[in-house]
């Protein structure tokens, strides 16, 4: 089978197998079965995420046509993937995807970062953890153990606080994603790799 140009080729995973893009006249395409194609022209919804978990780098770009999700990705191990190649193809995909979308639609913006229900996820978590360090702290002051033993409690009681509170506010409902227009976002993605 005879790609257009450009194509590209990377594995999203260090155990998936390679999977194929192209980019031609404003219509990404998936060259995996069963294959779809979406015109750039049609996107009602863009998001770039990236996550750093451990050992472990996620990046997505997610574009919505309407109620159908199409997904790009790449996810590997956090330390030196800025000199992986298959990181390198993804995020020359992505670029050249965000590109598009700002010549198909002028204006066009990217939220970066979680958006929808995986938002509310990151916030219900952040307030769990709020409530357990919270939780922890006062069940350990009211069984009235003795004071070396609550400062040893205090210690995973604000770690829980610091944490839960930062990551409840960063993805409070009441706070609106980031949002980028697509024209700034494409070459700092084509820069991404190159920057360690």
């Amino acid at each position: 089978m005879t790609l257009p140009e450009p194509s590209f080729s990377y594995r999203p995973a260090p155990l998936l197998g390679k999977v194929t893009f192209s980019l031609a006249n404003g219509v990404l395409a998936s060259h995996e079965e069963p294959g779809w194609e979406l015109a750039l022209a049609d996107v009602t919804h863009a998001a770039f995420v990236q996550h750093r978990l451990g050992r472990t780098i996620m990046l997505r770009l997610d574009l919505s046509e309407g109620g159908t999700l199409r997904r790009l990705s790449y996810n590997g191990s956090s330390g030196g993937w800025r000199d992986v190649p298959d990181a390198h193809v993804f995020l020359d995909l992505a670029a050249l995807v965000v590109r598009g979308l700002g010549i198909a639609q002028p204006g066009f913006t990217v939220t970066y970062g979680e958006y929808g229900r995986a938002r509310t996820t990151m916030f219900a978590v952040g307030l769990a953890s709020v409530l357990g360090g919270l939780g922890l702290f006062l069940a350990a002051l009211a069984t009235g153990v003795p004071a070396a033993r609550l400062a040893a409690a205090a210690v995973p009681a604000l770690l829980m606080l610091a944490l839960g509170g930062t990551v409840a506010f960063a993805y409070a409902p009441w706070r609106k994603p980031r949002a980028v227009s697509a024209a700034a976002l494409a070459p700092v993605l084509a820069r991404h790799r190159g920057n360690a």
